[in-house]
């Protein structure tokens, strides 16, 4: 598993590895956001059937969910429009 790419956001740091994206949350934001320290999610690229993205607006935050096979999809309104 070796690292490609990191990328810092508000409340997490996602990991492109060459096999895998990892989601960390050992950040401040992160921290307050779980409620405390949790454990890395990783996801296997096999496994991954999409990802949505919505950028940030003045209004609401942006966010990126990663839709893995064999899971039912939740549509959750996340900004205020």
């Amino acid at each position: 598993m070796k690292e490609i790419a990191r990328f810092k956001g508000q409340n997490g740091i996602i990991i492109v590895n060459d096999d895998s994206l990892e989601i960390s949350r050992q950040s401040f934001g992160g921290f307050i956001a779980q409620g405390g320290f949790v454990g890395n999610r990783i996801y296997n690229y096999e496994d991954i059937s999409s990802i949505e993205y919505r950028k940030p607006t003045l209004l609401a935050n942006g966010y990126f969910k990663i839709i893995v096979q064999g899971t039912n999809e939740v549509n959750a309104k996340v900004d205020l429009l």
